[in-house]
């Protein structure tokens, strides 16, 4: 059966039933202007055949009508066109910190984008501070940057508050906003690569505690408990344990091994990058070799004497207002304050049986950021999602900000500077939380000591 001009889109798209009934009554409402003209009968066909290639399409309908004033076609047909066709894409995102960057990160990309036949791969990634209680090594766009170089099409930075939280509050914060941008997919890496399992809570006897299935867990939880539209894939990690800072598997080491390294004191400037090169992409050791020239390594005693300023200043109130910090962690704290050391020291103090070290280190990091309660009930109050930072993209995919724009269910924010003044109370409130944090890490992470305003840095485009 032949199609008219007016609806040879339609048929174009009839294969896909979800598009169908929505495309025909957009047709049906159509106006275009001059429809004598010769041009105008043969842009539909034209948009029929380049319908295919739903990710030009955009660009493509602006250059129609630039091209041609006499042909208007209106702009809601434009905007429904673009929605339809750019809900063909497949988006899979990914959970990450890339605290630093190396091969096993490269695997899961590489994985992501090919279990799930993904037209693009984006992460939602801790920015300067991580989830441990604790700076990164580099800075959020010297690891963003990596990221791009080994197949990212886009990272967007988690908030603060939750890249510094515990498992349950992390992985809500992250899961939800892949959700809410649009994903199709979250992919991740855990201990057998068993969804059923991972779904059913069922892990390998022994393998509980370990980081990937409680985040796994986690993020299943997520899924279920706020209903989101997006499907959970999972695969097995290769190598070393997440926590396994002593040895290396071929290729694949930990981000804890690669940071002892480069942390160890046998050098100004950390170890010996050359000897991490097996386990890290070479475009990553470039981005390093760059980093280093002009940034210090961060450890988190760099932070000791600003932490001891605020523990001895706050000492009369207490410290219960912040975020993971309870009535008899405050009392403790007070209690041994005068044997502060250092930051990490202060952290080995403090431990006992019925607190754990990592949840000790993420108290002290909200102390030091100024996280308290008021901030995690905003978070809570937005079901964990209030807005997305792009910190950077792939020039060759950029296409994929447009598509991600057009289904987010939150704002996404290009331009820091824009998006914080007309933001609401709430979310600005947030992202101060983010900017000092940034401020901060800055400070120590530059070797001129310079801080660097978060409004002034542009966006990583590779």
């Amino acid at each position: 059966m032949s199609c008219s001009n007016k609806s040879s889109l339609i048929c174009s798209l009839r294969k896909h039933n979800s598009f169908f009934i929505r495309a025909r009554f957009i047709f049906n409402n159509i106006n275009i202007r001059h429809s004598s003209s010769p041009s105008v009968t043969l842009i539909p066909i034209i948009i029929s055949i380049l319908g295919l290639l739903f990710n030009k399409l955009e660009g493509f309908l602006f250059f129609l009508i630039a091209y041609n004033p006499t042909t208007l076609v209106q702009y809601k047909l434009i905007k429904e066109i673009i929605i339809m066709t750019s809900k063909k894409a497949i988006i899979t995102g990914i959970v990450a910190e890339f605290n630093p960057f190396h091969n096993g990160h490269k695997y899961i990309i590489e994985k992501a984008r090919q279990d799930t036949d993904a037209d693009y791969v984006i992460v939602v990634m801790s920015g300067d501070f991580v989830q441990r209680g604790s700076a990164a090594i580099m800075d959020k766009h010297a690891r963003t940057m990596s990221a791009l170089k080994s197949g990212v099409d886009a990272v967007f930075m988690l908030p603060v508050a939750i890249s510094t939280a515990s498992a349950q509050y992390f992985a809500r914060g992250s899961v939800k906003m892949l959700a809410d941008l649009g994903c199709d997919y979250l992919y991740f890496g855990s201990e057998d690569g068993d969804i059923q399992n991972i779904e059913k809570l069922q892990y390998i006897p022994g393998s509980v505690e370990t980081p990937n299935n409680i985040l796994a867990r986690e993020y299943m939880d997520a899924i279920r408990e706020y209903k989101l539209n997006i499907k959970a894939y999972t695969t097995k990690r290769i190598g070393t344990d997440y926590n396994d800072s002593d040895s290396t598997t071929g290729e694949i080491a930990s981000a804890s091994y690669i940071r002892k390294q480069l942390l160890s004191e046998e050098s100004e400037d950390g170890g010996d990058i050359n000897q991490l090169s097996p386990v890290i992409p070479p475009d990553s050791m470039s981005i390093f070799a760059t980093y280093v020239k002009t940034n210090n390594l961060v450890n988190d005693n760099l932070f000791s004497e600003i932490l001891l300023y605020k523990l001895l200043s706050e000492e009369k109130q207490g410290f219960d207002k912040y975020f993971d910090v309870y009535p008899d962690l405050s009392s403790k704290i007070i209690s041994n304050l005068y044997s502060y050391k250092s930051y990490n020291d202060f952290a080995n103090t403090l431990k006992s049986k019925d607190i754990t070290f990592s949840h000790l280190k993420r108290a002290l990091c909200h102390i030091l950021l100024n996280i308290v309660d008021n901030d995690i009930e905003i978070i809570k109050k937005n079901n964990y999602s209030t807005y997305a930072r792009l910190l950077g993209f792939r020039k060759d995919n950029e296409g994929i900000i447009k598509i991600l724009q057009m289904r987010s269910s939150i704002d996404i924010i290009t331009k820091l500077s824009d998006y914080y003044k007309d933001c609401s109370a709430e979310s600005r409130r947030l992202l101060a939380k983010d900017i000092f944090a940034s401020h901060l890490y800055s400070h120590f992470s530059n070797k001129l000591r310079e801080v660097s305003h978060e409004f002034t840095k542009p966006l990583v485009i590779v």
